[in-house]
């Protein structure tokens, strides 16, 4: 496999990654981690149920045991794989900082989310102005007093 007469080489492990397309506010990891933990959670619901409450033959129970251990285990290495690289990999752990905290700082957003921080840039006022929603906020408190 080659590109020209280069050797191809594999992007997905690069730190170099200027060769991406700009990121939206999540990232396709982030959204494949997340859609990944949302259908863990149901196996695990699902499965917790069916042994819970004895739905189905001595089989069935047996299976959703199995099931339910495999998808327990499944959702802990993925959060000890999330925060792990967060904690280990120092261009991360602003992210690590943003779970706790809720907020990431711009430079680390526009590095790694820059369609997202260019969407929110535009929405911006340039002239210090209050949005138009804003104003209606502080408009009807203002009516209040």
């Amino acid at each position: 496999m080659t590109e020209g007469s280069r050797p191809a080489r594999c992007h997905c492990a690069s730190p170099d990654e200027s060769h991406l397309p700009p990121q939206d506010k999540y990232n396709f990891g982030q959204k494949l981690f997340a859609i990944s933990a949302l259908s863990g959670t149901a196996v695990i619901i699902a499965s917790g149920v069916v042994m819970a409450f004895h739905l189905g033959s001595a089989e069935v129970v047996r299976s959703a045991v199995m099931i339910h251990k495999v998808a327990v285990m499944l959702a802990l290495v993925g959060i000890a794989v999330h925060v792990t690289m967060a904690a280990i990999l120092v261009e991360e752990r602003p992210a690590l900082w943003s779970m706790i905290a809720g907020q990431i700082s711009r430079e680390h957003a526009r590095a790694r989310s820059a369609k997202w921080v260019a969407e929110l840039e535009a929405k911006e006022p340039r002239d210090g102005a209050v949005p138009a929603t804003d104003r209606a906020r502080t408009d009807s408190r203002t009516k209040e007093k």
